[in-house]
């Protein structure tokens, strides 16, 4: 990672916080989101619900800020026989919806 990029992430995260007790009043910045909305499609952004082994599954997950600040966003996606973990996505905003993807290949020893 860049010096430059570090910089600006780090700053990104300062001011995410700081937004974030100044707007809330009581101090508390500490927020469970539920993903409002989930879209699971293929490689070729299809929505699907059966996938191959070997396939790419892409998750979009929609959330809402009700305040600004840091939302650390992560997941398990569950197969008949297997099972994949969402890498760890970090987002910082003001109050507002956002959305997060990730892709996932499934095993080829999956069924």
């Amino acid at each position: 990672m860049h010096t430059k990029t570090f910089t600006a992430i780090f700053y990104s995260v300062v001011i995410a916080t700081l937004l974030c007790f100044i707007s809330s009043g009581d101090g508390l910045c500490i927020e469970v989101l539920d993903f409002t909305g989930i879209t699971i499609t293929d490689n070729m952004g299809v929505p699907a619900t059966e996938f191959g082994p070997g396939n790419i599954v892409k998750i979009e997950a929609a959330y809402s800020l009700s305040r600004a600040g840091i939302a650390w966003l992560r997941g398990t996606v569950i197969g008949t026989n297997w099972s994949a973990e969402l890498p760890l996505r970090v987002r910082v905003g003001l109050k507002g919806d956002y959305k997060a993807a990730w892709a996932v290949t499934i095993p080829v020893t999956a069924t």
